[in-house]
């Protein structure tokens, strides 16, 4: 006849009883994973590594490898064997960037109580929340250094930029026959070139005014996707020396006071002013 052992009545005794099993099934996962670990790196099973784990240990060969897992990251530590098994295989997918053996030690803000806690005063539930919020943090980071990169990149480029050379081009009157027939024929299309001298021009015209419009639109759209990052360095911007800073503002002005004068013309319904 099988004797059953009895179980104490006291909440006490059976709360101290279980947590002592939950230690023991940690330090198992260590041991289990430090023995995988062996076969997996000695070759003991001869190349049939995977086979070895389902057919005699059944383990898939995921779940040996979180065994592994366990034992590199945790197992080393004597602080580590007094953690749950539950909660052993929530930190091993902690970012790598973080320390195993500091987050033991630390105390951690859980994100929907502002509790503070030590992992092993933690749910299993609560380790997940902080868990999610450190692989936030990591990934706001890793944005942050990026659009910090892109702006270094892009001022670098414009410190090494040569300076650009004025290009004017002067109209010098032809009286080769050939090239007063492709006059006549521009003219024709878009009007006397006569139009487009002195320092402010009125294009009359309708296909130079629509011309002209749709390059314009297509530059800006060129400027916007080249410089739609700098709204994000704000701080960067802030920390500029002063020559660099000043140049900054002042093409911005520049560019304030261009845009004023084009709204201002949107009002003339029968003349484009363009100026020079």
């Amino acid at each position: 006849m099988n004797s059953v052992t009895a179980l104490s009545d006291d909440l006490h005794v059976i709360t101290v009883e279980i947590n002592s099993y939950k230690e023991v099934a940690g330090t198992a996962i260590f041991e289990i994973g430090k023995r995988l670990k062996h076969v997996k790196e000695n070759d003991l099973a001869k190349g049939q590594w995977n086979s070895w784990c389902e057919t005699v240990v059944g383990f898939k060969r995921q779940t040996a490898n979180r065994f592994i897992q366990a034992f590199e990251q945790f197992g080393n530590g004597t602080t580590s064997y007094h953690i749950e098994s539950g909660k052993i295989f929530e930190l091993i997918s902690l970012p790598a960037e973080v320390d195993r053996v500091s987050f033991l030690k630390e105390e951690h803000v859980i994100p929907s109580t502002k509790e503070v806690k030590m992992v092993d005063e933690m749910t299993v539930r609560e380790l997940r929340e902080v868990k999610k919020a450190l692989k936030a943090a990591e990934a706001q980071r890793e944005l942050a250094l990026r659009d910090a990169q892109i702006l270094r990149d892009t001022l670098e480029s414009i410190e090494d930029k040569e300076p650009e050379v004025e290009v004017r081009t002067e109209y010098v009157e032809v009286k080769d026959g050939a090239a007063e027939e492709k006059l006549r024929k521009y003219e024709e299309r878009f009007g006397d070139i006569g139009v487009y001298e002195g320092t402010t021009t009125r294009v009359t015209n309708g296909d130079a005014i629509t011309y002209a419009v749709f390059e314009f639109s297509e530059d800006v759209r060129k400027f916007v996707e080249k410089y739609s990052h700098l709204p994000h360095f704000a701080r960067e911007f802030s920390g500029m020396i002063g020559e660099g800073k000043s140049e900054y503002q002042n093409a911005i002005q520049a560019m304030f006071s261009l845009m004023k004068s084009i709204e201002r013309n949107l009002s003339e319904e029968d003349v484009l002013i363009i100026n020079q």
